[in-house]
């Protein structure tokens, strides 16, 4: 059955002057050309229809309906497809046209799936049933313990299309990973409190993938009671790939969930990720057409923190190395105010060996861009490890632990002298 195309008009996006409909988003672009050099596609592209200004403009002319989906489909396809969500067409855009957000609607109208049928399936679970969604993740990493991985890629099945994403997974995942529930208990580390003072949302990274992220982020506010929200989750994924409708659904779960932990008053809620951070920012903007969940949604807006928010221990002695910052935040420019606090709390380990200013014109390719293995993903990868190497830089720190483990897997086979990290792991002095 053929799935009509057909653009969400009246849904808002964000805007410097808050949420706005999307045609009218689209007609804030002045097509004055600052964000186009700022974009990777359109630099190994060369070409109109790869820059922001490209897509913003194809999506204008659908939107008035000078253009038909059907006869364009491919183009259209490919041009979203190209598009790695970066924001920093937004960082560099007069009026902070989100570009990367009307790519995101873009896809949602063409029922583009970047990512694998089954990985799609199994990060939908997480949403839908996070219970069955741990089990299953436990297992897959029990098997991958045990050489399950290894016997799949010396049958060569790996190289089928549906489980080419399991070879990249094994490539960006650590050698020994366990579950944050487990390394808490190694660490007699309590997960839950009475009365609570803050509740930490861990990223699926940190519950599942790198747990020791978690298990900083719980030693970094240790002076609060703290109760870990491992059966939650805010809809990043459904943000990304999912409906607008399941995207809604998660939301709404999210923010009875918090509230229920809210009473009788807020309780500020901490997240290790700064795409779920940007996220959670931003549920007023879905919430914009019902007046009454946007109420609800701008009070966890305002009692949402970051990692960064909290004071980093006095540095040990640490080795001297050039480190630098990887602020890249998916679909939004990351909040100035994270990579302020980041930035001096870097400075403040490393001193001159901090590499401040941007030290390359490529953001790394999200997680999502990792699977999705397209050409210019690859060539992107490439330019990002090539700037790191000419700089000599040896650890590059990240705001969130997905970018960090896709830079490493980026890095492992451009440049193995570097590695990236989670800003969290400055807890532990490296």
């Amino acid at each position: 059955m053929k799935k009509n195309f057909t653009l969400p008009l009246s849904r808002f996006v964000a805007g410097p002057k808050g949420p706005r409909a999307l045609a009218e988003s689209l007609a804030y672009c002045t097509r004055c050309n600052a964000c186009v050099q700022s974009c990777p596609s359109y630099l190994i592209h060369r070409e109109e229809l790869f820059s922001p200004r490209g897509r913003n403009q194809l999506l204008r002319l659908l939107t008035e309906g000078k253009i038909k989906p059907d006869e364009h489909l491919s183009l259209i396809k490919q041009t979203a497809l190209d598009c790695l969500l970066c924001g920093r067409c937004t960082a560099a855009c007069a009026g902070q046209i989100p570009t990367a957000e009307h790519m995101l609607i873009l896809h949602r109208a063409a029922h583009l799936r970047p990512l694998p049928r089954l990985l799609h399936g199994l990060l939908h679970l997480r949403t839908k049933n996070p219970v069955l969604f741990a089990r299953i993740i436990a297992l897959l990493l029990f098997l991958r313990k045990w050489g399950g991985v290894r016997l799949l890629r010396l049958s060569g099945l790996t190289a089928l299309p549906a489980l080419r994403w399991i070879k990249q997974a094994d490539e960006m995942l650590p050698r020994t990973v366990g579950s944050l529930r487990s390394l808490l208990k190694k660490n007699a580390t309590s997960s839950t409190a009475q009365h609570p003072q803050l509740l930490y949302l861990p990223s699926l990274e940190a519950q599942w993938l790198d747990p020791d992220i978690g298990l900083h982020t719980m030693q970094l506010c240790k002076s609060k009671r703290t109760e870990i929200l491992f059966a939650s989750c805010a809809g990043l994924f459904e943000y990304l790939y999912g409906q607008e409708t399941n995207l809604l659904k998660a939301a709404r779960r999210f923010l009875r969930q918090w509230e229920k932990y809210s009473q009788p008053k807020p309780r500020p809620l901490l997240t290790d990720s700064i795409d779920v951070y940007v996220l959670l920012k931003n549920y007023p903007v879905l919430f914009a057409a019902w007046p009454s969940w946007k109420k609800r949604a701008e009070k966890l807006a305002e009692n949402t923190r970051f990692v960064t928010d909290f004071p980093f221990p006095k540095p040990n002695q640490l080795q001297a190395q050039t480190s630098a910052l990887d602020s890249t935040c998916l679909v939004s420019p990351a909040p100035e105010k994270c990579v302020s606090s980041a930035r001096k709390i870097l400075k403040t380990h490393f001193g001159k060996n901090l590499v401040e200013c941007d030290y390359s014109p490529f953001p790394a390719p999200h997680a999502g861009a990792h699977f999705a293995r397209t050409e210019t993903t690859r060539k992107v990868e490439k330019k990002c490890a090539q700037c790191a190497a000419r700089q000599q830089i040896q650890v590059i720190y990240t705001l969130s632990g997905f970018a960090a483990l896709g830079w490493n897997a980026a890095l492992k086979r451009r440049y193995p002298a570097a590695r990236a990290k989670h800003i969290i792991c400055l807890y532990t002095g490296l």
